[in-house]
């Protein structure tokens, strides 16, 4: 299993949350955590997601080697995995589990009033942000997705839009299957459960396999 950690975030703080990585060895998953350029112990650039942290993405699951293979995204790493995946030898990659990740370049800059992650771009600029945008990606990459999203989301609290965006990119896209939260595959609830502070899915907490319910 692959833990693609978020901005701000290095491989040794992705080793605690959300899923309990000693779970998941004493299951018998080998898991590798990213320092992507520019995060943790990588020198470079922040790439905010871009195609430089897509290659990072694709050399983590290189690493790992032919057995199928779970991707963990936390938060920003989202970006990061969508753009690896749509061109990761995609047999492989059999679950893309992501923990609440940004949609878009609406969400990733909270409405324009955090541009960091733009380096100068504005939202105008399609160059710049389509390859960032998780929600164009996800419905594309052929790997079942499974998103876990919390009633208050660990970055903008109260912002659940970015959700529902990447469950709709989904559904409009060719996925084996996607869920949300404990909601039926392949389903897009009117009224989604928003997993409480703490809390995981409820799939998460037996052995966790990557041939979920399709």
């Amino acid at each position: 299993m692959l833990i693609v950690p978020g901005l701000g975030q290095g491989a040794a703080r992705a080793w605690r949350w959300p899923l309990p990585v000693p779970s998941l060895v004493g299951w018998g998953y080998r898991v590798v955590a990213l320092d992507l350029t520019g995060r943790g112990d990588t020198g470079g650039a922040e790439d905010f997601g871009g195609p430089i942290h897509h290659l990072d993405v694709l050399a983590g699951l290189d690493h790992l080697g032919g057995e199928p293979l779970a991707v963990l995204s936390l938060s920003l790493g989202a970006s990061a995995t969508a753009g690896a995946l749509l061109l990761a030898d995609r047999p492989r990659v059999e679950l893309w589990m992501d923990w609440e990740g940004p949609s878009d370049r609406e969400i990733i800059t909270a409405g324009g009033t955090r541009m960091a992650p733009a380096r100068g771009h504005g939202l105008a600029d399609d160059g710049w942000w389509r390859p960032r945008e998780p929600a164009r990606a996800v419905g594309h990459t052929g790997v079942p997705w499974a998103r876990f999203q919390g009633r208050r989301d660990h970055a903008q609290p109260g912002e659940r839009r970015h959700a529902l965006r990447m469950l709709q990119g989904a559904a409009t896209g060719s996925l084996p299957w996607f869920l949300l939260n404990d909601h039926a595959p392949s389903q897009v609830p009117a009224r989604p459960r928003w997993l409480e502070a703490g809390e995981l899915p409820r799939w998460t907490l037996g052995t966790l396999r990557l041939s979920l319910p399709t």
